[in-house]
C-alpha cells in the first residue's frame, strides 16, 4: 500500500473516531492555548544519573539525544523549540521538531505517566495504554470522564485509535516502535521514545521525569521535585552507609522452574546495595540471567527475609504458598517473613509500584531499609512492599 493511500486510510479512520467519541481532537487536545514561558524554556535542564538520554540547551532550541540501551547508537534526535517561534533548521539525520509545551500527551506504559501528577500535568493526559492499571485518583477521574481513552493493551498499541485522539506527543518505549509510526507522524502526531525501564540506577530512571517536563513546559518544577526525590535518597542512603554487615535476603520467585537473577549492573542491583542488602545477582550484566530452582534453594534456603515483585491476587502466605509447593520449605515462609509490592493495589489489579514507585526511588529505598534494618526508620511504613500475613 502507498504512503499516500496509507495516509488516506488513517484520515477515514480518524474523521470515524471523531464522531464516535463525542468530543473532538480540538476539545481534548487543543482547549486553550497554550502559553511559552521563556524564562522556563531557557531553564537549563541537565541529566546527572540518567545515561540513556541527554540535553543540549541551546539559545533557540533544545536539542535531545536519546541513545540505544544496549549499544552505542543514538537512536532518536528532538529539537524542542517554542511553539510560538519558527521551526529552526537543524543539520542532521532523522531529526525530529516538537514545537513545545504540547497541548496534549498520550503514554504507552503506566510507567510514563507516573511523573505527570508531580509535575502538575494529569490535565495534559488524554490517552493511555491498560487504562485499568492506572492507579493516580486524578487520572482515574478523568478516565471515568472520558478525558483520558485507551490506545492499546497488553504490548499492542491500537494506531487507528492514536490517530483518532490525535495527541501533539506520544511516549512510547523501543519495543512499540512500528512501520506504522510514519503515519502517526506524518499526521502531527510526535513520537518520542521514553527508555527510562533500561537506567541502571533508580535516580537514572526517576530523571526521565526531565524529558516529559521539557515537552510539557515545566522545566524549573521538575528539577525542583527531582532535586527534592534526590536530597531524600542520598539521605537514606546515609542511614545504612555507616553499617558493616550487609543483610542478606532473597530476592524473586520461580517461573515455571527458572529463577531470573538481576543483572549486576541493574538498577535493582543498584537499589539493593544502597539499601545494604546482600543478594544473588548475576555478574557483569544489565539484564536478568536464569537459574535453577535448586541454585536459590541451596544458598537461600535459610534466609529469613524473602521480596519478590508479584502479579494476581496474593493476600495472605497460603495465597503465596498455594503458587508452588516448594515454596514452603524456606525458612523464610516457615518463620520468617515475605514481603511483596502490592501495598498500592487498585481494584482492577494495577499496581501503583509500576507507576508512581518508578519516579519514587527514595521512597522504594526507604521501603527497603525499613523492611530490613527497621529501628534506622522507626517512624516509617513502607509505601509500596507489603508483608504478608500468615492468616
Amino acid at each position: 500500500m502507498s504512503k499516500g493511500f496509507g495516509w488516506f486510510i488513517y484520515a477515514l479512520i480518524a474523521i470515524t473516531l471523531f464522531s464516535c467519541n463525542g468530543s473532538s481532537k480540538s476539545e481534548r487536545s487543543e482547549t486553550a492555548t497554550v502559553a511559552v514561558d521563556s524564562a522556563d524554556f531557557h531553564f537549563l535542564v541537565q541529566f546527572k544519573y540518567a545515561k540513556g538520554i541527554e540535553v543540549v540547551n541551546g539559545p533557540d532550541y533544545k536539542t535531545v539525544y536519546v541513545f540505544h540501551p544496549d549499544k552505542p547508537d543514538t537512536m532518536a534526535t528532538y529539537i524542542l523549540y517554542p511553539r510560538d517561534k519558527k521551526t529552526p533548521t537543524v543539520a542532521g539525520r532523522n531529526v525530529a521538531y516538537i514545537p513545545v509545551p504540547a497541548r496534549s500527551i498520550a503514554c504507552l506504559a503506566t510507567t510514563q505517566i507516573g511523573s505527570l501528577p508531580l509535575l502538575e500535568q494529569v490535565d495534559k493526559l488524554v490517552g493511555c495504554i491498560n487504562l485499568n492499571s492506572v492507579c493516580n485518583a486524578d487520572i482515574r477521574a478523568r478516565i471515568d470522564q472520558g478525558l483520558v481513552l485507551e490506545i492499546g493493551a497488553g504490548m499492542t498499541k491500537n494506531i487507528e485509535q492514536i490517530a483518532g485522539l490525535h495527541p501533539e506527543v506520544l511516549l512510547q518505549d523501543f519495543f512499540h516502535v512500528s512501520d506504522k509510526d510514519e503515519e502517526l507522524v506524518a499526521s502531527g502526531i510526535q513520537t518520542v521514545l521514553y527508555n527510562e525501564w533500561k537506567e541502571r540506577n533508580l535516580l537514572g530512571r526517576a530523571e526521565w521525569m526531565k524529558l516529559t517536563a521539557m515537552l510539557l513546559g515545566c522545566n524549573s518544577l521538575a528539577d525542583e521535585v527531582f532535586s527534592r526525590i534526590e536530597a531524600d535518597y542520598i539521605e537514606a542512603q546515609q542511614l545504612v552507609a555507616g553499617t558493616t554487615t550487609p543483610i542478606s535476603v532473597m530476592y524473586g520467585q520461580d517461573y515455571s522452574g527458572t529463577w531470573y537473577l538481576p543483572g549486576e549492573h541493574s538498577y535493582t542491583t543498584a537499589m539493593f546495595r544502597d539499601a545494604g542488602i546482600k543478594f544473588d545477582y548475576a555478574a557483569d550484566r544489565v539484564g536478568s540471567q536464569p537459574c535453577s530452582f535448586e541454585y536459590i534453594f541451596s544458598r537461600h534456603r535459610h534466609d529469613k527475609i524473602w521480596i519478590c515483585t508479584m502479579m494476581g491476587n496474593i493476600h495472605t502466605m497460603a495465597d503465596f504458598l498455594a503458587l508452588n509447593e516448594r515454596y514452603g520449605h524456606f525458612d523464610a515462609a516457615k518463620e520468617g517473613r515475605i514481603f511483596i509490592d502490592r501495598k498500592r493495589v487498585n481494584e482492577y489489579g494495577g499496581n501503583d509500584y509500576w507507576e508512581s514507585g518508578l519516579y519514587r526511588p527514595d521512597l522504594l529505598l526507604k521501603d527497603l531499609i525499613k523492611i530490613t534494618r527497621p529501628e534506622l526508620l522507626p517512624d516509617y511504613e513502607t509505601s509500596y512492599w507489603i508483608e504478608l500475613p500468615r492468616s
